[in-house]
């Protein structure tokens, strides 16, 4: 027993053995503390270094074609601009001396203008078309998935076999639609070769191809389809085109 003028040291003060122990616990944890918290933030590096590189991974392909048949064509044509070369004789440095004769020939200015027209008979007609379309088949109706892969199809035809059959459709010789028009008892026009109706003919064949693409971006948008802003939510849905 414990001699009474003697008393035990309290349990918690500095010299009693639990003192000790929860003085050593918190010690190593002062000294814990600032390893764990690197070990975190080395983890956390690690975890968005490879987020990182699976992101490149994923997005390398699309860059790939990005720079290598978009950008580099690009600055090589640039590069080339400011040379004059007939691919026969060494190339001669000629700087900007290509754009101010550009600037300064009426045929650009018309190929500009032609540009311009080809513009505004096309995008403005492709819009308002693909958006009314777009409306129509939001309703729920019978027949609406028909009429969606209808609109879709001339998008995902090769553009070759589509040049190839309009080509023949507006024949003036053996063309379906001078046939039409001569079994009303009218004769149409040199559709392709004519100034006047060269322009809106292609203008047209554009529209019709394109429009079902615009459709399916404008029920996307108008629905507000996550496919559209969310590659996740993209990557879970089951269907084949947006807002199906």
């Amino acid at each position: 027993m414990a001699d009474p003028a003697f008393p035990q040291p309290f349990p918690h003060s500095p010299r009693s053995p639990g003192a000790k122990i929860v003085s050593a616990n918190i010690a190593d944890a002062a000294t814990d503390a600032p390893v764990a918290a690197a070990t975190r933030a080395r983890a956390r590096r690690r975890r968005r270094g490879r987020t990182t590189l699976e992101a490149y991974l994923l997005i390398g392909p699309s860059l790939f074609g990005f720079l290598a048949f978009l950008v580099a064509p690009v600055v090589i044509v640039f590069v080339l601009s400011l040379f004059s070369w007939n691919l026969i004789t060494s190339p001669q440095f000629v700087g900007l001396a290509n754009y101010r004769r550009m600037f300064t020939d009426s045929q650009s200015w018309h190929a500009l203008l032609n540009t311009a027209y080809y513009v505004v008979l096309n995008i403005p007609l492709q819009t308002v078309l693909a958006l009314l379309l777009a409306l129509a088949l939001n309703r729920k109706m019978r027949g609406s998935k028909f009429f969606r892969v209808i609109f879709v199809l001339p998008w995902m035809a090769m553009p070759v076999a589509l040049g190839v059959i309009w080509n023949w459709f507006f024949d003036p010789r053996s063309g379906i639609i001078d046939h039409v028009i001569s079994m009303l008892g009218f004769t149409g026009p040199n559709w392709l070769t004519s100034t006047t109706w060269a322009m809106p003919v292609i203008a047209s064949v554009n529209v019709w191809q394109y429009t079902g693409y615009t459709i399916s971006r404008s029920r996307c948008c108008g629905r507000r389809c996550s496919s559209c802003s969310s590659p996740t939510s993209s990557a879970r849905s089951n269907s084949s085109t947006p807002c199906s």
